[in-house]
């Protein structure tokens, strides 16, 4: 299975495209997680279309977007529900709507 991952820490994103375990491209971008998922979301989406172009993999063909996130999660809503002080607006953004955009 092919997909998109994201390994959220508080001040940086390690994204990376991954086609059954193996890793096609990765980097490491910058963040503060002070400032907010919601603005971190922009370079990531940016960072992921940026790797899957040059792994020349088209988005259409992943099965999703993998997010590791410092906090509790609800897998099955797609939804953040305690940040551990960290994106504290996490809660409040839908990601399965984001990923599908």
């Amino acid at each position: 299975m092919r997909v998109l991952a994201v390994d959220l820490g508080g001040s940086h994103a390690a994204c990376a495209v991954v086609d059954d375990g193996a890793v096609l491209g990765e980097r490491s971008i910058a963040l503060s997680g002070a400032d907010g998922l919601r603005r971190a979301l922009g370079p990531i989406a940016e960072t992921l279309r940026d790797l899957a172009a040059e792994a020349r993999v088209p988005l259409d063909t992943c099965a999703g977007i993998a997010f590791g996130f410092p906090g509790l999660v609800d897998a099955g809503q797609g939804r953040v529900l305690s940040t551990n002080r960290k994106y504290a607006d996490a809660p409040e953004l839908d990601l399965a709507e984001w990923a599908a955009s």
